[in-house]
């Protein structure tokens, strides 16, 4: 009589352990995500600190925000003293344009 008892108890802990354990891969998972963004945004920063021209980063900084962040699209856009214009896109399309893009009229 005691043994069912026993096997139940042993399949409790066990289930607890794994949700544990899932749960520790996930921490982990977002861990190291945030790591890659700290890192790809301390490396673009130091080198802007270091007086490097922005419109040479434009395209590397719209890349972090679209391999770093749960934006899909992302758009640098830098205006010059002298009015001139850097663009930086990086955009993970899809075959079906979203609904804000088919509102937007071409110039």
């Amino acid at each position: 009589m005691e043994r069912p008892k026993l096997f139940v108890g042993f399949g409790m802990v066990l289930t607890l352990l794994e949700d544990q354990s899932a749960v520790l891969e996930d921490s982990n998972a977002r861990e190291r995500k945030l790591n890659r963004q700290l890192q790809k945004f301390a490396s673009i920063t130091s080198r802007l600190l270091t007086g490097a021209e922005v419109n040479s980063l434009c395209r590397e900084i719209a890349e972090a925000i679209g391999e770093t962040t749960n934006f899909r699209r992302s758009v640098i856009l830098l205006c010059t003293d002298s009015r001139g214009t850097h663009l930086a896109v990086k955009a993970a399309w899809t075959l079906r344009p979203s609904p804000i893009w088919k509102s937007i009229a071409p110039i």
